[in-house]
């Protein structure tokens, strides 16, 4: 009896456990079928080739729309489809100025009268998954996202704005702790800087500030990347792309 109870038990939780991924792969499809619906109502309302922002009610959407003639019988073939992809990543390199960490084919959109097909992709700028990141569980300091294509070490930097006279100065502290996290993280060399602020007068624009850089390990070529604002506080994100 008691054998037959825990097997009725294992039994149950069996099923909640089907119930809930299967309710879960269902939202994850139906919210990718909005998506789709709306990007392509967009893009047929207007179309347009290359990469572009599409500002929506809720958020936005990064497209890369990329038409190619069609060399085979079948549309949307392998071939024609990783040569979209390798078109649109460059795409939306150029136009949003920053490094796309997800790329997602939508539809493609086969036009058998002119023979060729407009792919629709769907672009998560490195900027964005950062910030989500960063909003699910704060943090500050280096951390390296990879992806199948390349390698991003990101560096954070969290600043209290009632600390700092002027936006100019934060974003200079910004970029020196920036690279000082950097720095640590490639080679474990350590970076001296010795923040002076001096204040005359009462107006806090006049206040000059001198900062002394001093590393055996500098890190060059490190980028902004995206800055925003929380509660009383500035939050700065700098990255540098990594050669696999």
């Amino acid at each position: 009896m008691k054998q037959n109870k825990m097997t009725a038990r294992f039994l149950v939780i069996i099923c909640l456990l089907f119930v809930n991924i299967h309710c879960y792969s269902q939202s994850f499809n139906d919210e990718k079928v909005v998506v789709t619906n709306y990007v392509k109502r967009m893009y047929l309302a207007s179309s347009f080739e290359g990469a572009k922002l599409i500002e929506g009610e809720d958020r936005k959407y990064y497209v890369v729309a990329i038409t190619l003639p069609d060399e085979s019988k079948e549309p949307s073939s392998e071939k024609q489809l990783t040569t979209a992809e390798h078109k649109a990543e460059e795409s939306a390199r150029s136009t949003f100025a920053e490094p796309c960490i997800k790329l997602e084919m939508l539809v493609a959109m086969p036009d058998q009268g002119k023979k060729k097909t407009t792919f629709l992709f769907l672009c998560q700028p490195l900027s964005e998954f950062v910030v989500i990141t960063y909003k699910q569980q704060p943090f500050d300091g280096a951390k390296l996202i990879t992806t199948p294509n390349s390698s991003y070490l990101i560096s954070g930097v969290t600043l209290e704005n009632k600390k700092y006279a002027s936006a100019a100065m934060m974003d200079r502290v910004a970029q020196i702790k920036a690279k000082s996290q950097a720095s640590i993280f490639f080679n474990g060399s350590t970076i001296s800087s010795d923040m002076i602020i001096t204040t005359s007068g009462r107006k806090k624009d006049n206040a000059s500030e001198m900062i002394r850089e001093q590393s055996m390990g500098f890190v060059d070529g490190l980028e902004n990347l995206v800055k925003f604002d929380l509660d009383s506080k500035k939050v700065y994100f700098f990255y540098k792309e990594l050669k696999k």
